[in-house]
């Protein structure tokens, strides 16, 4: 089943939810999260903020045929309100042909004329997907839209992770078929409390009451005097130590040295290679500079320099069975490390 009739399927969900926005629009989420999806049979991404499709990330079932989560990419302005200032409409077009999905800013693709438009096949409007910013400084939100020429796919990510290379970032290509071809506009992060204290530097409410060893050569669970749950926020700092990284003595700092992994086998390609890495076993997490993580997806736990401590960290499982904060290294092989980083991490709650 392709997208363009599931869609039709969930179209009565859809005008129920429209249907309650315009009963009591005060009550409408001023912001709703763009989700990711894939198709193997299809070949298609499919990058959405419909309610019967974004329900996936918190465990709703529903006819999807062959289409997996892929992800959450961030947050749209709701397209059932009137546009904010300074922001774009981000369309949604549909090629039965290609059995393509594509999501666009690009004015080309407005459908105000009520026409198909024609990309080497016709594609037809589906609907608003939401507004987004134009593009500005938070490049960890951008929604890319990348190709696939042989499958004549477009896949409208945020999700496309870096690799470093002869001292240059370039995009990696996710999977890696595809080429980017624009970027188009800003995502929003997600609206928290606890996520503002943490960025402000506002008094944390829990967390470590002493510091504890994240050990080189093992995953390490976070055991949270006060628990971990949906909605925390955790910022994880450790002293600038070093810690060993084979069985003849070579020690690298828990930062990771100066190169980025983008050979097979790193946990995290496009992070530091030997650093402190974090994740989530269960939900996501969305981590400040660097975007949304699902589970059991590595990021950067630490700063980049000195002892810079890391950023913050929010914990979305809502509907889902609690998972745990892992830590480990970025590192393809740590059976043979020793040593630790001294770990302290600090939590900000609803």
């Amino acid at each position: 089943m392709n997208a363009f009739r599931i869609l039709t399927i969930a179209s009565s969900v859809l005008a129920a939810v429209t249907a309650a926005f315009a009963a009591n629009p005060a009550r409408a989420q001023v912001t709703v999260p763009l989700v990711a999806f894939y198709s193997p049979s299809a070949g298609d991404f499919f990058t959405t903020s419909q309610p019967a499709w974004t329900c996936r990330l918190h465990g709703c079932s529903g006819e999807f045929g062959d289409y997996q989560l892929y992800g959450m990419q961030g947050h749209v302005f709701n397209p059932e309100l009137p546009q904010p200032p300074d922001t774009l409409p981000l369309w949604h077009w549909f090629s039965e042909a290609r059995e393509d999905n594509l999501l666009t800013t690009h004015p080309g693709w407005n459908p105000a004329d009520g026409h198909t438009r024609e990309s080497g096949t016709a594609y037809q409007f589906v609907r608003l997907a939401g507004y987004i910013k134009p593009v500005g400084t938070n490049a960890y939100l951008q929604l890319k839209n990348f190709w696939k020429e042989g499958d004549g796919d477009n896949a409208a990510l945020t999700t496309a992770r870096y690799i470093y290379t002869g001292g240059s970032r370039i995009p990696m290509r996710v999977p890696p078929e595809y080429a980017e071809a624009r970027v188009e506009g800003v995502l929003l992060p997600p609206e928290s409390a606890p996520l503002s204290a943490c960025n402000s530097s506002r008094p944390f409410s829990g967390g470590d009451r002493a510091s504890w060893q994240a050990r080189g050569n093992y995953i390490e669970t976070w055991t949270s005097p006060d628990g971990f749950m949906h909605g925390d926020v955790v910022k994880i700092t450790a002293p600038q130590d070093n810690y060993r990284i084979d069985f003849w003595g070579n020690h690298k700092l828990v930062r990771g040295d100066d190169s980025y992994a983008y050979e097979p086998g790193y946990p995290a390609i496009g992070i530091q290679r030997f650093a402190l890495l974090g994740r989530v076993t269960g939900g996501r997490a969305f981590v400040l500079g660097q975007g949304w993580f699902e589970a059991n997806q590595w990021f950067r736990a630490l700063g980049e320099h000195y002892d810079w401590p890391g950023n913050c960290i929010l914990y979305d499982a809502a509907g889902l069975p609690p998972g745990t904060l892992q830590l480990g290294f970025n590192d393809p092989h740590i059976s043979d490390n020793g040593g630790w980083a001294n770990v302290t991490i600090r939590q900000w709650r609803p």
